[in-house]
């Protein structure tokens, strides 16, 4: 039988063959050194239903399937390329076959010495190690293939018929935190295809590739991440690039706050002086029931919950809204950078396509189940669930340069706004989590409680006509 035809039969014979006690002796060096540059803590977790069932088919792949929650949701299309792929990098060990085996041994004992570990970086892999090492060979051999060695689209021959667009592969690959394989992974499988490549290499290869995504996208103009820690997964990167110049201010200075004004550009959280610029009218305290912490079986407490106004009562009450250019002379360093100078609150410019909320809703869940990452995108995503929760608010907003859409109608638009945040869940007085305005000055409904609780922004979040 052909070697080339065989490529499955054979990695299952190896990984059945190779003894496991051998290969985690061969990786113990390697996994210890990844150890140094990897939180585990930043595993890979699934969306949780809440935020789920407010999506519609979001948080799942179309055609390429990365990791273990949707193993089994390839297409035709990608179970060919991956494979194509691997016989493609066994060749380069040379042309018989002999060599190729060899080569495919070196490939399966590297990757039985991570499994272990990548176990812990999933809430649910598959039983057999033997299918998750095969699992991780394919699909990090993918994302190393396409991304980059170029043999994506761009690298097509004539001796196979390639069937994936890049679009679906950047949906499927970069956009879904469920569909992501550690970044240790990758780099391993790197250095087994291109040896003498580095690990800097790889991660200034997948670095450059995600700027010009978002550059091109007009989300980011793109952030040189040289000298930081390494990502934890391809989305995590991707978050990276989203990340606002405030934020890096504000930890130049020393200023650790979380509250609102992470999307704010002045030393004064934007909520809070928005709410002092034009008064109290502009929210409203809304009684709300909330469910706190306490000993099970108590009463849900009655607490007061600001709520923010819509893009048209802000204008209405003397707020002047300001698109602002990403890359522009202003500063804006992504769509995050949202920011009230005197009486204009300065918005950067968001393009809207069907990628769009899938996007934010991924880096969303990121957030919801990695704190540390910060929450920088949930904060903004809240401000503008709010501000353009209308049909006529979108319509205003477009007018003003803010909002620049491909769906059918700023009624369309208005309603995923509106959707955007449901399920998302924000601690008030976690200073590390995004929080909503709180007001200063007494008047109507007076200040917020010293303890406040948990709120979900299905319920806390929505806008007051």
């Amino acid at each position: 039988m052909p070697f080339d035809n065989a490529v499955g039969i054979i990695i299952e014979t190896l990984l059945n063959e190779i003894a496991r006690d051998e290969t985690a002796t061969a990786s113990q060096s390697q996994a210890e050194e990844a150890n140094n540059v990897i939180d585990t803590t930043f595993y890979i977790s699934k969306v949780n239903n809440q935020i789920r069932d407010s999506a519609n088919g979001e948080f799942e792949p179309c055609a390429v399937a990365i990791g273990p929650y949707h193993e089994n949701w390839d297409s035709t299309a990608a179970v060919e390329v991956k494979k194509q792929m691997l016989r493609r990098a066994l060749r380069q060990a040379g042309s018989s076959d002999h060599d190729q085996r060899a080569e495919l041994s070196r490939y399966v004992n590297e990757i039985n010495g991570l499994v272990e570990r990548v176990k812990q970086c999933y809430s649910w892999t598959p039983e057999n190690d033997e299918r998750m090492a095969t699992m991780l060979l394919l699909d990090g051999l993918f994302i190393v293939s396409w991304f980059v060695l170029g043999t994506g689209p761009s690298g097509r021959t004539s001796e196979s018929q390639w069937w994936l667009d890049d679009a679906t592969v950047v949906r499927d690959v970069l956009y879904i935190l469920e569909n992501q394989v550690p970044f240790f992974v990758v780099e391993t499988i790197h250095e087994l295809v291109e040896r003498g490549e580095s690990r800097e290499d790889l991660l200034h290869s997948l670095t450059r590739y995600v700027r010009n995504l978002v550059k091109g996208l007009g989300y980011a103009t793109g952030i040189d991440l040289a000298g930081e820690e390494r990502p934890c997964h391809l989305l995590h990167l991707l978050h990276r690039q989203f990340r606002p110049v405030t934020l890096d201010q504000r930890q130049r200075d020393g200023d650790g706050d979380g509250l609102l004004r992470q999307i704010g550009g002045n030393a004064a959280d934007p909520c809070r002086r928005l709410l002092q610029l034009v008064g109290n009218t502009c929210f409203s305290w809304i009684t709300t029931r909330l469910r706190l912490a306490t000993s099970p079986g108590d009463e849900p407490e009655i607490v007061l919950v600001p709520r923010w106004r819509t893009a048209v009562y802000y204008r209405e009450h003397g707020v002047r809204l300001r698109a602002r250019d990403v890359g522009g002379r202003d500063g804006a360093r992504s769509i995050l950078d949202v920011e009230l100078r005197g009486d204009k609150l300065l918005i950067p410019c968001l393009t809207i396509d069907k990628e769009t909320w899938i996007i934010l809703r991924n880096l969303m869940a990121l957030e919801q189940s990695n704190p540390k990452l910060g929450s920088y995108v949930t904060t903004y995503c809240l401000l503008m669930s709010q501000l353009a929760s209308r049909e006529k608010d979108v319509e205003l907003l477009s007018d003003k340069g803010i909002i620049f859409h491909f769906l059918k109608s700023d009624g369309d638009v208005a309603a995923c706004f509106g959707n955007l945040c449901n399920g998302i869940v924000l601690e008030i007085n976690d200073p590390t989590q995004p929080q909503l305005p709180q007001s200063d000055m007494g008047g109507a409904g007076g200040d917020l409680p010293e303890r406040t609780p948990q709120v979900h922004g299905v319920d806390a979040a929505k806008p007051v006509q």
